[in-house]
């Protein structure tokens, strides 16, 4: 399925920018749909904005979170956080021991910051 970045997201294939078009699996697309990433475009956009729900709050980006850009977002995305809401939840400790250049202090204000949005 065809689908239209609407906010900055980073995945282990790259990052990507808002407005950015990719050609992605149904199931990848429909989730990117349902957090409130993407658009779908193309002949089907209409029908699969149907089946898609509203993005949820909790399922902001990670570039979302002050002091987080699209690297560090793309280094936390591999540790197995996604969202601002999955990044509220992690241990600040893990975080920066996974991390080059991250310490506790950095990863306890991350944590924080993205439990405030």
């Amino acid at each position: 399925m065809k689908i239209r970045m609407t906010t900055l997201s980073a995945s282990p294939r790259g990052v990507f920018m808002p407005g950015q078009t990719l050609t992605v699996d149904d199931d990848k697309a429909l989730e990117l749909i349902r957090r409130g990433f993407a658009v779908a475009v193309g002949a089907i956009a209409a029908e699969r904005r149907e089946t898609a729900t509203q993005p949820q709050p909790e399922a902001r980006a990670l570039c979302d979170v002050p002091g987080i850009g699209d690297v560090r977002a793309k280094q936390l995305i591999e540790l197995g956080i996604l969202t601002a809401s999955d990044l509220a939840g992690a241990d600040a400790a893990t975080i920066a021991d996974a991390l080059d250049g991250v310490g506790a202090a950095t990863a306890r204000r991350w944590t924080q910051a993205a439990r405030r949005l």
